[in-house]
C-alpha cells in the first residue's frame, strides 16, 4: 500500500522541526558556556583584612661623591638653510631647496657661488 501524502509531508516537517532544535542547540550551547565562563572569570573574591604597618627602617648612609665627567666636544655646525619666499600673507611660501640635488628635482638652477636654488 502506498503511503498517504499527508502523513508523508508531516514526516518531512517532524524530521524538518528535530533537526533545526538540534542547530539551535548546537549553536546556543557553547554560547552559554563562554558566557558563563566569561562571567566566572571576571568575579572577583572578597578583600582580605588589613595587616599591621611594619616599623619604619633606619635612614641609610649617604654614598661617597662621584667624579665629574670630562667635558663634551662641541658638535659640528649644521647647513644653513635657504631664504624662504614670501606669499604675500606674511605667511612662507613653497619650501626653497637646500641642495643640489633637492633644486634639480625642483627644476630649479643650483648656484654654486651662493649655494641657493633659483626656481624657474
Amino acid at each position: 500500500m502506498k503511503d498517504n501524502p499527508n502523513e508523508t509531508a508531516l514526516n518531512r516537517r517532524k524530521a524538518l522541526a528535530r533537526i533545526g532544535s538540534l542547530a539551535i542547540v548546537a549553536y546556543t550551547v557553547p554560547a552559554l558556556t563562554t558566557l558563563s565562563a566569561a562571567h566566572a572569570a571576571s568575579s572577583s573574591s572578597a578583600a582580605s583584612a588589613a595587616s599591621e604597618p611594619s616599623e619604619p627602617s633606619e635612614p641609610s648612609e649617604p654614598s661617597e661623591a662621584s667624579e665629574a665627567s670630562a667635558a663634551s666636544e662641541a658638535s659640528a655646525a649644521s647647513q644653513s638653510s635657504g631664504a624662504s619666499s614670501s606669499d604675500g600673507n606674511g605667511g612662507s611660501g613653497t619650501d626653497t631647496p637646500t641642495t643640489e640635488g633637492d633644486c634639480k628635482a625642483a627644476l630649479g638652477t643650483w648656484d654654486d657661488t651662493t649655494g641657493t636654488c633659483k626656481l624657474n
